[in-house]
């Protein structure tokens, strides 16, 4: 079984982004092949809901300045995710940086490359600074639009098929019952996690053999 930590930084206040979040975790108990440990907030009652071993994580703006400035200049941090195999992070983890295990993450949008009246020049060199760190480090992307792909891979150079579009289903709490398309979504979120990391995992007859990661 591949032990997957999964990295909740989003929170009831974020809206969109926390509900996707819910949906994928909900989505990923479809799949027998992975142990999901999240790391996020063990005070967060959705979370606790779930099921899944939490493990109390967060990123504070501070630590997050620190980690990726420590990542450009190549100085590795200690890895608090060294005891998974793998790593998805619903919105992102700068952490995940410094992790030597493979991970992927999703995009939302780039919004401010689009209406760039709405986002300080802080925000947009931030953000910038951000998503190419990111984006240049996973094994994979995920994006929930065609155009937003398109944005992906256009601004910050990463290859197509490094990019997947994967609709979460909706959640669980605001719908009754599941549809079968919502199921199939279901099923395609968690097999398309799974392929992602087949890019750094061996498939044979006992199962998945890790192989090296050396990315940086």
């Amino acid at each position: 079984m591949i032990k997957l930590g999964v990295i909740v930084l989003s929170n009831p206040n974020l809206g969109g982004t926390y509900q996707y979040t819910l949906s994928t975790l909900e989505a990923l108990r479809h799949l027998r092949e992975f142990e999901v440990t999240i790391y996020g907030d063990r005070a967060n009652r959705d979370l606790v809901q779930l099921g899944y071993p939490i493990r109390q994580f967060v990123e504070t703006r501070s630590s997050q300045l620190l980690y990726l400035a420590a990542y450009k200049a190549r100085v590795r941090l200690s890895d608090p995710f060294a005891d998974e195999d793998v790593l998805f992070a619903p919105i992102y983890s700068i952490a995940a940086l410094h992790s030597t295990r493979p991970f992927a993450f999703t995009l939302h949008d780039v919004q401010e490359y689009h209406h760039p009246e709405y986002f300080s020049w802080p925000q947009r060199v931030w953000r910038y600074q951000l998503q190419s760190a990111l984006s240049g480090r996973a094994v994979r992307i995920v994006c929930e639009a065609t155009h937003v792909r398109e944005d992906i891979i256009r601004i910050f150079k990463v290859p197509r098929d490094n990019v997947d579009i994967i609709v979460a289903p909706p959640l669980a709490r605001l719908r009754a019952p599941m549809a079968p398309s919502d199921l199939e979504k279901s099923f395609l979120l968690g097999e398309m996690l799974a392929s992602f990391f087949g890019f750094s995992f061996g498939v044979c007859a006992g199962g998945f053999t890790t192989l090296s990661n050396e990315s940086t």
